[in-house]
């Protein structure tokens, strides 16, 4: 039997949501947690449920220390 949560969140999940969470949402996300985390050096970022990472990924393209944990092996897999 198939947990609720494989059936949701697969390739379709990332596709049907693409659109609805864009770039631009994206980078006002990445500007204000990085304002706000101020020592890229120093900080670790524990990132659960971290999806296909549209922030933890650009959060450790601009140097910060982020480790992201997600079950889905679609999403694992992609990246």
């Amino acid at each position: 039997m198939t947990e609720w949560w494989q059936e949701i969140f697969n390739e379709d999940y990332l596709e049907a949501y693409r659109d609805r969470i864009g770039e631009d949402i994206t980078k006002q996300d990445i500007i204000f947690l990085s304002s706000i985390l101020k020592n890229k050096e120093e900080i670790k970022i524990l990132d659960f449920g971290y999806g296909h990472g549209r922030i933890s990924i650009p959060l450790a393209q601009s140097g910060f220390k982020v480790t992201g944990f997600y079950y889905s092996p679609y999403f694992f897999i992609s990246r």
